[in-house]
């Protein structure tokens, strides 16, 4: 066998040796003898839960767990573990330190730990877990978190009502982010697919990239804000002050809370800086849909006037045409009054037996008011009617006459007075003439025919009414 392969195998032997589990081992010293006694308030026996971090995944050169490098449990001389710094002052929980953490458990898994935690009968527990439902693709929910975790605490109340347990908050795997990013030799590292939620792409600044980070943050944020955590810390600080873990002034405790502000202060800065930048992004929509109906209102405003302003033309308009035509109408009674005062004057003329009595020629006086449709008053036109010599009017003149009083019947007109069909029939029979392409033949048809259908018709009469 070459020397190469027999490095290699070397190098291999060594790796499973540094990652065995610490289970079994023997007293804090080494020797073998009596069990030591058991020191009062310390524990004599430990059990540590959670997924990668607590289990030491990768710590020994190889991807795989490595307890003795466990920050709970390992009893490896590179790392300051719970279990040595009790071991120096309690011998008797030597070999008793039993690591339940698994690489790439989730806060589901953590009821089952806790299970066996129970079954071990163990004094001291310390629960880790979390990062991996933060950095998995599909992140655990804040309500599915806790109620795992409810479920897991509530295990250990009740099978080691005794037991003290140390529950750590979630790992600020952001800052990590925000301090390697730029290294390349951790690009490398997270390249081989770390906490995908957080540190894919870690170089990258597409909105995408930046978003899934922000949402990695929130959902920290999400559960560190919530009532269960306060309830984790008191129950934590009470079993560390109450069980005597450390003496006053608990400068181990004191150290890991103010490391947990330090994370969760970042984390909650981040969420804040994003809500404010939503909210920003809310208040621009919400003005630019202010000054939209703004300006829609001001065009509404602007047509309201536009139509008040026609209807008032409108009215104005229609009450000049209502005048007009009452005047029309005052004109028309006028004539009409003069007419009959002219036939009155001829009928006494004519019996008073003085043939040399002469009446004046003029018969009448028309007047009309006229607008035109452009213009905006009316005119008065003003013709006098004189008699002309013979006494008779011309026939355009009568058959004129006779379609004018055809209209007055037809629209039943309030002014039609005497007029009738018969009366009709004849001024348009007297004035027909030459009628040579036959119109005035065909009105003297359409009066016969509204004759016939009229109350005149059927009756014979004119009608009163």
């Amino acid at each position: 066998m070459s020397r190469r392969w027999v490095v290699v195998l070397v190098l291999c032997a060594l790796v499973a040796l540094g990652c065995k589990a610490t289970a079994g081992a023997v007293s804090g010293d080494g020797t073998e003898g009596p069990p030591p006694v058991p020191v009062a308030g310390f524990p004599s026996s430990m059990v540590a839960l959670g997924d990668s971090i607590t289990a030491g995944y990768g710590s020994c050169f190889a991807p795989t767990a490595c307890p003795r490098n466990s920050w709970s449990t390992g009893d490896g001389t590179q790392v300051d573990s719970h279990y040595r710094r009790i071991l120096k002052s309690n011998p008797a929980i030597g070999g008793h330190n039993r690591n339940l953490a698994v690489p790439g458990a989730r806060v589901n898994a953590l009821p089952g730990q806790a299970a066996a935690a129970v079954g071990a009968k163990t004094d001291y527990i310390t629960v880790l877990v979390g990062a991996n439902d933060a950095c998995s693709g599909d992140m655990t929910s804040p309500s599915a978190f806790r109620a795992s975790l409810d479920d897991a605490l509530s295990t250990l109340k009740h099978g080691l009502p005794q037991a003290r347990l140390l529950v750590v908050s979630l790992p600020n795997v952001f800052r990590v982010w925000e301090l390697g990013h730029t290294n390349s030799f951790a690009v490398g590292v997270w390249k081989s697919g770390i906490c995908p939620n957080l540190l894919a792409n870690p170089t990258s600044t597409a909105p995408e990239d930046t978003a899934r980070r922000q949402a990695f943050a929130d959902r920290i944020t999400a559960f560190s804000g919530s009532m269960q955590f306060v309830y984790l810390h008191v129950i934590w600080f009470g079993l560390w002050i109450g069980l005597g873990v450390e003496h006053y002034p608990y400068g181990l405790l004191t150290m890991i809370v103010s490391l947990e502000a330090i994370f969760l202060s970042t984390f909650v800065m981040i969420s804040q800086n994003r809500a404010d930048a939503k909210r920003q992004v809310i208040a621009d929509q919400q003005w630019k849909t202010v000054q939209i109906e703004d300006h829609q209102n001001q065009q509404l405003l602007d047509l309201s006037k536009q139509i008040l302003r026609l209807t008032k033309e409108l009215r104005s308009y229609a009450d000049t045409v209502q005048a007009e035509d009452k005047q029309n109408r005052e004109l028309l009674d006028l004539s009409r009054q003069t007419l009959t005062l002219t036939k009155q004057v001829d009928s006494r003329l004519a019996s008073s037996g003085r043939p040399e009595a002469r009446r004046s020629p003029e018969l009448l006086t028309v007047r009309l008011r006229y607008k035109d449709p452009q213009g905006t008053s009316s005119r008065l036109l003003e013709t006098p009617v004189v008699d002309r010599a013979g006494g008779t009017a011309s026939e355009d003149m009568r058959f004129a006459s006779a379609v004018a009083e055809f209209a007055l019947l037809l629209r039943d007109s309030d002014h039609r007075g005497q007029a009738g069909y018969e009366q009709v029939l004849e001024l348009a029979r007297g004035a027909r003439g030459e009628d040579e392409q036959g119109y005035r033949g065909e009105f003297i048809g359409l009066v016969e025919t509204a004759r016939t259908l009229s109350a005149e018709g059927r009756d014979g009469s004119p009608r009163t009414d």
